[in-house]
């Protein structure tokens, strides 16, 4: 995949495998899709997005990556990146030069990575519903399964020491809404001590924190992703994307969850 790239001005290796580095040199608004794509082939199927990088000197770098996971290589890919050019994106006749909105010959809906324009969908479906059930449900709904499964809001109340989570999805229909739980042990006291952006548990059956053998493990979710939210130095809540599938998450998400986590919390009635 590097032949042909010893005059590019950046690491090519780096922005496939190296998530700060990619989250440098990618136009921030291409992350979410190139980010869904590297997902979408290191789960073995083929994906492929249209993504920019924009040089110290202003030019601007369209690139196309379409690829697959290579088989019995856990961190090789199988395909082709290439410097396109405007007209080459008119020609492919895509609504956006900066998703893959549309699949390539022999790619299904469900191998196109997550695009920009999705992201306007779900600004879209979130514009209806100010309360907490109401976003929840319509963050599901958006999703529609394809990146998770459930999703948890976590109520950080730490005057008195507990969180209540709230939550939407069939995974977890059946969890109580609202219920509380102590403070202590929970994800988003390990998420202050521990100074962290994110958290990524890959397989809850794995895992020694007591709140997942509490929490998660018997709706059988596996993996999931938390994001948390801050406000004065503050944590008020987290929001937890699920999955009943192990390994279902990993920090190349780290971008465009921080995006839907944004999105979902701007217009949420307190």
């Amino acid at each position: 995949m590097h032949a042909g790239w010893d005059q590019f001005p950046y690491d090519v290796a780096g922005i496939m495998k190296n998530p700060g580095y990619r989250q440098s040199v990618v136009q921030a608004d291409d992350l979410p899709g190139l980010d869904a794509a590297l997902t979408t082939i290191r789960k073995g199927r083929s994906s492929s997005v249209v993504f920019r990088i924009t040089s110290c000197d202003n030019l601007t770098y369209w690139c196309l990556l379409a690829g697959r996971a290579q088989e019995g290589a856990a961190d090789a890919i199988y395909g082709s990146l290439v410097c396109i050019e405007d007209r080459l994106i008119k020609q492919l006749d895509m609504e956006s030069p900066v998703s893959a909105d549309r699949p390539f010959e022999g790619q299904t809906g469900d191998d196109v990575a997550v695009s920009t324009a999705e992201l306007v969908g779900l600004k879209r479906a979130l514009s209806g519903h100010r309360d907490l059930h109401g976003r929840l449900e319509a963050l599901c709904e958006w999703n529609e399964g394809q990146l998770f499964e459930a999703v948890l809001f976590s109520d950080v109340k730490q005057d008195i020491g507990r969180v209540e989570v709230h939550r939407a999805g069939a995974a977890v229909a059946e969890l109580p809404q609202g219920k509380s739980y102590p403070y202590d042990g929970t994800i988003a006291e390990m998420i202050v001590s521990l100074d962290l952006r994110y958290m990524v548990v890959e397989d809850t059956m794995e895992s020694l924190k007591p709140i997942d053998w509490a929490l998660f493990v018997p709706h059988g979710i596996r993996s999931y992703f938390a994001v948390p939210c801050f406000e004065q130095g503050q944590i008020r809540s987290v929001l937890i994307f699920c999955s009943r599938e192990a390994s279902e998450f990993s920090m190349d998400q780290e971008y465009f969850f921080h995006k839907v986590s944004e999105m979902f919390m701007d217009g949420l009635q307190a």
